[in-house]
């Protein structure tokens, strides 16, 4: 386990909850956060099964916004 491996538990749902994420729990998966800032706080985190591997990251969109505007500003970004 790295310095920042986290095991996460399931919430007895099936499904990890990592407050701004739920993930659904699956036998042989790692949960791998990825920590950022100052404050050493978790971002993102990355879902590994076997050589398979996803990451997944929350984001907050201010009130008023619309998800179009936001995937092109991601997509921007890529």
């Amino acid at each position: 386990m790295t310095s920042h491996e986290v095991r996460w538990q399931h919430a007895g749902d099936g499904f990890f909850d990592l407050d701004g994420l739920k993930i659904p729990a699956s036998e042989g998966v790692r949960l791998l956060p990825i920590v950022g800032g100052a404050r050493g706080a978790v971002v993102a985190v990355t879902a590994v099964r076997g050589r398979t591997a996803i990451q997944l990251q929350a984001f907050h969109v201010s009130a008023g916004r619309s998800w179009d505007s936001v995937r092109f500003e991601l997509l921007a970004r890529v």
